[in-house]
C-alpha cells in the first residue's frame, strides 16, 4: 500500500485523482491557485497530513477541505492566503498542526478555528502575533 505520494514542483493537473488511500500527500510548488480538493476528493477521508506549501493559494474557501476528516497537520506556508474563512475547518476538525507561516493573511473569521480543539499555529511574522496577543482567536486554541 502506498502511504506518502509526492507531487512537488509539478504541473499539477486538477483532473488528477487516485482511488489509493493515502496517509500523505504533498503537493508544495505546484502553482496551486486554491486547495485541489476536486483532484484529491477520492483520498480525501485518508489523509493525515497535506502539505500545500509554496504555491499560489489566495483563499480557503469553505469546502476546500471538506472529507479530510483524520486531517492531523496541513502546511499551507508560502502562499499568498488572504483570507481564512468561518467554515474552513468545519470538516477538517483532527487538525493539531496547522503552519501558515509567509502567507499575506488579513482576514480571520472570529469563528475559524473554534472546531480546531487541539490546534496549534505556526506564525512567523510579527504582525499576525498581535491579533494573537489580543485574544482575538477563540480561547479554545492553544497557540
Amino acid at each position: 500500500m502506498i502511504s506518502r505520494l509526492f507531487h512537488s514542483r509539478n504541473a499539477f493537473s486538477n483532473s488528477t485523482s487516485s482511488p489509493l488511500p493515502l496517509r500523505d500527500l504533498a503537493l508544495q510548488s505546484n502553482l496551486l491557485r486554491r486547495v485541489p480538493h476536486h483532484a484529491i476528493h477520492s483520498v480525501a477521508a485518508s489523509l493525515r497530513t497535506l502539505d500545500l506549501g509554496e504555491n499560489r493559494i489566495v483563499e480557503l474557501h469553505a469546502n476546500a477541505l471538506s472529507g479530510m476528516v483524520a486531517l492531523d497537520g496541513l502546511r499551507l506556508a508560502g502562499n499568498r492566503i488572504a483570507t481564512i474563512g468561518e467554515k474552513v475547518f468545519r470538516e477538517a476538525n483532527a487538525i493539531r498542526n496547522l503552519n501558515l507561516a509567509d502567507n499575506e493573511i488579513r482576514t480571520i473569521d472570529q469563528k475559524a478555528f473554534v472546531p480546531l480543539k487541539k490546534l496549534q499555529v505556526s506564525y512567523k511574522d510579527s504582525e499576525h502575533a498581535n491579533i494573537i496577543s489580543h485574544g482575538w482567536l477563540d480561547k479554545s486554541a492553544s497557540l
